[in-house]
């Protein structure tokens, strides 16, 4: 077990580095928005996928509307979307979240531009 652990953090420190750098490209996905009973417990849902080779990555945000924290998961699937392994909760996975949504907002090129501007 500990050696899957292991596997599974570096796994997620390249995916945020990777993610910094540009090398990995996000897609938020539209998730369906909840209705009836399921409404007000809801809360805050994002999901983004990243393909890599034949596989996707897919990294999910919940926080119900009751919790006090976010809940980061993520995921490795196959082709059409199919979850192969769900990775358990390590080190730096909301570290990854953060990355992927500051890239995806396009904040690091205006933090860029704006350090760059005398």
């Amino acid at each position: 077990m500990q050696d899957n652990t292991k596997k599974w953090v570096e796994l997620v420190a390249k995916l945020n580095a990777q993610t910094q750098d540009g090398k990995i490209q996000w897609t938020r996905q539209s998730l369906p928005e909840a209705t009836g009973l399921l409404s007000s417990f809801a809360g805050m849902r994002e999901e983004y996928t990243a393909p890599y080779k034949d596989k996707l990555f897919r990294l999910r945000v919940s926080k119900p509307a009751s919790a006090p924290r976010i809940v980061v998961s993520l995921e490795i699937a196959d082709a059409i979307g199919a979850t192969i392994v769900a990775l358990p909760e390590v080190v730096g996975m909301a570290d990854l979240y953060e990355s992927i949504r500051l890239h995806h907002s396009g904040i690091g090129q205006f933090i860029d531009e704006f350090l760059k501007d005398q």
